[in-house]
């Protein structure tokens, strides 16, 4: 080994020495999360709980009853099979899935419609909400409602009609089938969905993998939706 060499060698040890010195004297300062936690019983400590005097940190301003149809029909499934909920902002709107139907209704007040979407067999699993990207879909589509059953991905054309006077954007939603932006899953369950500002759709699958969903005006010998695994390369990277 050169002289070079050798004087390389030995800054490199006496900075990892160095460093290691530095990460351990940090980490000894730490306070230990376990110690934290039971620390925390007591009000004098830095982790406990607000005094019961001051106000709350979540203040509940107003709250709406359930559809009675969604009610109704998640009792007639004794409690039981696949039921998930959540809200679309975009569209003021609150959504909840009883098995194989999902229901939409508006969360910020209740007009008396909660319009039910039951094309599929199987149970939904997982919900999403994507603007459209343009020149795909006719003007009435602006957003496009993302469904996966343990067998299929299914793309719901989303309309929404305002007042007249331009008060409410969203006064009426209704739901337009796309029996031609429907895949197969592949065997694989997606958990999740995520989508951008310009329209591109993302699932989380359970096996691992994340996923785009990819959909084009097509043609008769193109398929006009797609699912494309965007991680299946990268194990090999993060093992």
């Amino acid at each position: 080994m050169s002289w070079e060499n050798e004087i390389v060698v030995r800054d490199v040890t006496n900075a990892g020495l160095v460093v290691s010195d530095r990460v351990g004297r940090d980490a000894a300062t730490q306070i230990d999360l376990e110690e934290a936690l039971e620390a925390s019983r007591y009000s004098s400590h830095p982790y406990a709980t607000q005094p019961k005097e001051w106000p709350s940190s979540v203040e509940v301003v107003d709250h709406w009853e359930l559809p009675p149809v969604l009610v109704e029909r998640y009792n007639a499934a004794g409690g039981e099979g696949t039921a998930l909920c959540g809200i679309f902002p975009e569209i003021r709107r609150a959504w909840a899935t009883v098995d194989n139907s999902l229901f939409l209704w508006r969360f910020d007040k209740w007009d008396g419609q909660c319009p039910e979407y039951s094309g599929e067999e199987q149970a939904i699993c997982a919900v999403g909400l994507a603007k459209t990207r343009p020149g795909i879909f006719v003007e009435a589509i602006q957003y496009l409602l993302v469904l996966a059953t343990p067998t299929e991905l299914i793309l719901v054309g989303v309309c929404c009609t305002g007042r007249g006077d331009g008060t409410d954007p969203y006064a009426e939603v209704s739901l337009q089938p796309l029996p031609e932006y429907t895949i197969p899953s592949d065997g694989v369950t997606m958990t999740c969905f995520t989508c951008t500002s310009k329209g591109h759709i993302y699932l989380a699958g359970r096996d691992g993998h994340v996923y785009e969903l990819q959909y084009t005006t097509g043609s008769s010998w193109q398929k006009r939706c797609r699912k494309v695994c965007l991680t299946a390369g990268l194990g090999s990277l993060v093992s």
